[in-house]
């Protein structure tokens, strides 16, 4: 039996990220225990998206027929060899370079996978479904290696942890053996390749509105990653508890993202994304006036629910800027995942700093409201543009 494009874009969606999900449990706290600063923490946090955005290019590059599958199931076998690494290694340096490692493969794999994915659906058939799925299949991912790991390293150890968590992007690199990929690749406009097209395609004014929403999306995720933990390790929330509330967040996220498609038929994608980011940043915002578990789960929840339908609304964005980008399908997956990397590098790192200065709780109000700021600014310069007339996709 073979697996279709568009299922292995679902398993490899989500066991990428299973793994990530996973770590992101269990590495601030063993890094705590390792006897790490918050500052430090922050930046491990984010070494991975550094390694993401080094692979970006490569994988727009490189995503051509017959190299598909063996570059998705390389990056898989790559990340689970790395988390099964961390429980034996205590030293700073080893430790940042297996961070930069797993966050290479979890780079590559997302970019070729999204890219595929878009290519195996059906020509001219409606996205928002399926793209409302292959979202929350990362969220099913990252709900399963966030439930998984917290029970396991608090009942039985980090080792035991880190291990149950290498185990799911294994079991699909193994299943990519089985996979077929896209029969047509969209392929860049004729002269349109190399640094100079991506830098024309980041200024078209769709793609830039999409890449802009995907840096915060992730700027905003990036800082909660870090500091939201740190905060429940503050109050003296246990390892079971925080693997809970962080798998009820992407639980959360997997019903608002499959439950979306009648929203952007209402509102539109556009709409959609401006008013998920308010939510997000509402939500983040709350959670140090608060030390109450119930009600920090509400707010996780609430955050989970918005960052869902925005990733939806952006995902589909993605895909429509991308018919119209003068770049190859590979190359606009490439700018869209980099755009998130750089969220993610960025958010970790300036709260773990903010958070050194004015503490936990205060970097937690600050920088989600700094990041609307942002937002609102940047999307007032973008409309006065002049907008290109509307191309015909490929």
């Amino acid at each position: 039996m073979r697996l279709s494009a568009t299922t292995l874009g679902y398993l490899a969606a989500g066991a990428i990220a299973a793994g990530e999900g996973g770590l992101g449990v269990m590495l601030p706290p063993y890094l705590t225990v390792l006897g790490f600063p918050v500052p430090v923490i922050g930046a491990f946090v984010a070494f991975y998206a550094v390694a993401g955005l080094l692979s970006r290019l490569p994988g727009g590059r490189f995503y051509r027929q017959g190299w598909i599958r063996p570059l998705i199931g390389l990056s898989l076998l790559l990340q689970c060899c790395v988390n099964l690494t961390y429980p034996w290694v205590s030293d700073g340096l080893i430790l940042a370079a297996l961070r930069l490692l797993g966050g290479f493969s979890y780079g590559l794999c997302t970019t070729i996978n999204l890219a595929q994915f878009i290519d195996g659906l059906p020509p001219r058939a409606r996205r928002d479904r399926p793209m409302a799925l292959y979202t929350a299949a990362l969220s099913v991912g990252f709900a399963l290696g966030n439930i998984t790991s917290g029970f396991v390293a608090s009942a039985f150890g980090y080792t035991a942890g880190f291990t149950v968590v290498a185990m799911f992007p294994l079991a699909v690199a193994i299943a990519t053996l089985f996979a077929v990929e896209p029969t047509t690749l969209r392929v860049a406009r004729a002269g349109r390749a190399g640094p100079r097209a991506l830098l024309q395609a980041m200024g078209e004014p769709l793609l830039f509105v999409v890449l802009l929403e995907s840096f915060l999306l992730n700027f905003l995720f990036g800082l909660h990653y870090a500091l939201f933990p740190l905060y429940l390790l503050s109050i003296g929330a246990s390892l079971a508890a925080m693997g809970l509330i962080r798998g009820l967040f992407s639980t959360m996220q997997v019903a608002s993202r499959i439950s979306t498609g009648w929203l952007i038929g209402r509102l539109g994608h556009r709409r959609l994304a401006v008013v998920g980011i308010v939510g997000q940043v509402i939500a983040i915002a709350l959670l140090p006036f608060t030390t109450n578990l119930l009600l920090l789960t509400a707010l996780s929840l609430a955050y989970g629910l918005w960052r869902g339908m925005s990733l939806v609304a952006n995902t589909l964005g993605m895909a429509e800027s991308s018919d119209r980008a003068v770049v190859s399908r590979g190359a606009s997956s490439g700018l869209y995942n980099a755009a998130s990397d750089v969220g993610v590098l960025l958010g970790p790192l300036i709260a773990g700093a903010t958070a050194g200065v004015i503490g936990i709780g205060g970097a937690l109000l600050v920088m989600p409201l700094s990041a609307l700021v942002m937002h609102a600014a940047a999307l007032a310069l973008n409309a006065r543009r002049p907008q290109p007339a509307a191309r015909v996709a490929d």
